[in-house]
């Protein structure tokens, strides 16, 4: 079973996602950056679901978390799910790597179908 980490401060959000895809996908959730790179070796995920905006640490800390992903990891595939308040943070997203970019709020559904276009 391949295995998906979502990083995202939003612990119920976390539940919500975990909820859609683990019928098909292991799925971890983290807090923040600094958790899941502490986290990394023992994770070994297939995908990333990660909010750029996470709040917890410093506003986008997430696109620290992407570069140092694409960096250290380049074979794992990243999804940015975030709330992307303008297209500047969408398209630095994709300039940094990520594979899929997805605009909060969305539908599980939604979700899901990039998820496995993604993981493909």
């Amino acid at each position: 079973m391949k295995k998906v980490v979502f990083v995202d401060d939003d612990y119920q959000l976390q539940q919500l996602v975990s909820a859609t895809l683990s019928d098909t996908y292991k799925v971890v959730g983290v807090q923040d950056a600094d958790e899941f790179q502490k986290k990394f070796t023992a994770l070994q995920p297939d995908l990333v679901i990660l909010d750029v905006a996470l709040k917890r640490l410093e506003p986008y800390a997430g696109f620290r978390l992407l570069e140092w992903l694409k960096t250290n990891c380049s074979h794992v595939s990243i999804v940015c799910f975030s709330g992307f308040p303008n297209r500047d943070d969408m398209k630095r997203a994709q300039a940094l790597g990520a594979d899929w970019c997805i605009r909060k709020p969305c539908s599980m559904s939604e979700l899901k179908a990039v998820v496995e276009a993604v993981v493909r």
